[in-house]
């Protein structure tokens, strides 16, 4: 059996506040979905960039203590004298041993 028209009461609509928080609930929601694309469309650009990197082979050339013996056949000149006096030979002598006249 169906109802008349005067029986069927129509439904009660929500105040006006609930009605605002929902639009309100709606249109945040939206705009955290556009933000989680554009953060996401980010993340997947560094990525790659990333992944980019990572296949480049890097070569890094890492110091080496060469004996004096090597260092002096390899270069073919002799070594600095104060080379002898001190431990940090390669370079010419250390700050102390250079300008102290030794």
């Amino acid at each position: 059996m169906s109802k008349s028209p005067a029986e069927r009461k129509a439904a009660p609509r929500p105040n006006k506040l609930k009605r605002r928080r929902l639009r309100r609930i709606r249109d945040d929601l939206a705009w955290y979905k556009e933000e989680a694309k554009d953060l996401h469309t980010k993340l997947i650009e560094l990525a790659d960039e990333v992944a980019k990197l990572r296949s480049q082979i890097l070569t890094v050339p890492m110091p080496v203590i060469v004996p004096f013996q090597i260092y002096s056949t390899v270069t073919g000149e002799p070594d600095h004298q104060l080379c002898k006096k001190c431990n940090d030979g390669l370079r010419g002598g250390c700050s102390a041993c250079s300008f102290s006249g030794r």
